[in-house]
């Protein structure tokens, strides 16, 4: 795996601006001079667009490096990882993520003890929701580092694109794996006219828990993971029925102005358009803020 992605795709992970990935992920960064630091416990990291230093260990490098070390990533993920964060935030083409080799789809654990103890404990997900997505085979735990594996399926049931993320505190992987198209990312068919669409698998489950609706199976929802349409228009496709479309992005201004892009570009295609965005940064955040509360 270690020579999947190209050069190119490789340089391009490493140019990945630091500062924008560490402020998504709500890291501490303080401003010093014309640089930030990191703060990573009692140890500061000087941050300079993609570049960085560690001082007490006198270690550096770019943006991939930095999160091969300090989210404990692989060289294949830490690739896919930064160019992902690239198509959807920094406007890198959605062609620096295609992929030539055939999808990989991790194997399955027996079981998904250590899955369904993540979704439900500590996303605090409905245990219904997500034992009925387990039933349909659109969530496993996976074999090999008990990652959450969201599948992405085409109308002929075949496996088109995998979602993964870490179930643990020290695992923040969170990417689609090589191969994946993202046409088909994670998503469930209704039967209603209505689609949901969101940026993440999480988004997509925290939504369904908060709404309380015993007949949310009849809703078609998407994930897209990104802020892209490809993952809507794929669905559009193959469920001829749809004719409203709810648009759930995250609460961030780049997120709000991908709505009303696509907003625009569905509109005039004849689609009934309606927003719902969550109060905090995401969907999983405003449960969790929620039931910490007894609002839920």
């Amino acid at each position: 795996m270690k020579d999947f992605y190209t050069k190119e795709q490789i340089k391009l992970a490493k140019k990945v601006n630091l500062i924008a990935l560490l402020k998504s992920r709500g890291e501490e960064l303080v401003k010093s001079g014309s640089e930030y630091v990191w703060l990573k416990g009692s140890d500061k990291v000087n941050v300079r667009g993609n570049l960085w230093y560690h001082h007490n260990e006198e270690v550096g490098g770019d943006t991939l490096d930095f999160v091969m070390k300090f989210y404990n990533m692989e060289l294949t993920y830490a690739v896919a990882f930064l160019l992902e964060f690239g198509v959807r935030y920094l406007g890198y083409p959605e062609e620096s993520l295609e992929i030539k080799r055939t999808l990989y789809i991790p194997k399955a654990h027996e079981g998904v003890r250590r899955v369904s103890s993540y979704l439900v404990n500590q996303c605090l997900l409905d245990s219904s929701i997500v034992y009925a997505f387990v039933n349909r085979k659109l969530i496993y735990e996976s074999k090999k580092h008990h990652n959450v594996v969201f599948v992405g399926y085409d109308k002929d049931s075949n496996i088109r694109h995998i979602y993964m993320v870490g179930s643990t505190t020290d695992n923040q992987y969170k990417s689609s794996t090589q191969g994946s198209d993202l046409r088909y990312c994670f998503h469930w068919n209704g039967t209603s006219d209505a689609l949901y669409l969101f940026e993440s698998p999480l988004d997509l489950l925290s939504y369904i828990t908060l709404q309380k609706d015993s007949y949310w199976k009849d809703h078609t929802y998407v994930a897209s993971c990104s802020i892209k349409d490809r993952a809507l228009l794929q669905a559009l496709r193959d469920n001829p029925s749809i004719n409203k479309i709810i648009l759930c992005f995250n609460n961030y201004d780049t997120g709000k102005l991908a709505m009303q892009k696509i907003e625009r570009k569905f509109k005039s295609l004849g689609y009934k358009i309606d927003f719902d965005i969550p109060i905090c940064n995401n969907w999983n955040e405003d449960l969790i803020f929620k039931k910490e509360r007894g609002w839920y």
